[in-house]
């Protein structure tokens, strides 16, 4: 009966990936600008510091 419980473990996994990399993708498009934005100033501070 629970022989093939491997398989719909990795199933499973697989899904949680799927839906984990999803919602990342979603959630820095929706940010990508204040992001980038971020980046930018963190990128001058340590060029100044140079």
């Amino acid at each position: 009966m629970f022989r093939q419980s491997c398989g719909a473990t990795a199933i499973e996994y697989g899904l949680i990936v799927g839906l984990v990399g999803v919602s990342l993708y979603l959630g820095l498009s929706v940010y990508y600008d204040a992001l980038v934005a971020l980046f930018d100033v963190i990128i001058a501070a340590m060029a100044r510091l140079v």
